[in-house]
């Protein structure tokens, strides 16, 4: 992995950690302008994702095949029952999936 996508890579789960402790709905953001992997490898003229190492291991677009698409569900169940316990706590071990598959696209260190 070159330095560029690992720095992104590790902005992103940086970002993920944050999210998985929200205490508060408005402490998520999920949105691309908020992941570094979607602001440096989407392509904006087709938001092809084409070297995202995430579209690289699933080989779709938008991180649909990985634990994003559930977590703005939750997200969004939060949102509209912000008081309900119940739904934060979904929301985080959604986020909390998505962020230990953030971890796996890490390559292990040369022997």
């Amino acid at each position: 992995m070159d330095e560029r996508t690992c720095k992104a890579l590790e902005d992103s789960i940086a970002h993920w950690k944050q999210i998985a402790n929200a205490k508060r709905v408005g402490d998520a953001s999920l949105t691309a302008a908020d992941c570094e992997l979607c602001r440096e490898f989407r392509n904006k003229a087709n938001a092809s994702c084409d070297e995202c190492p995430v579209r690289k291991r699933t080989g779709a677009l938008h991180c649909a095949e990985t634990p994003y698409r559930a977590a703005i569900e939750a997200h969004i169940r939060w949102a509209c029952a912000p008081w309900d316990e119940r739904y934060a706590d979904a929301f985080r071990a959604v986020a909390r999936e998505e962020l230990a598959f953030l971890e796996s696209l890490k390559e292990a260190p040369a022997a």
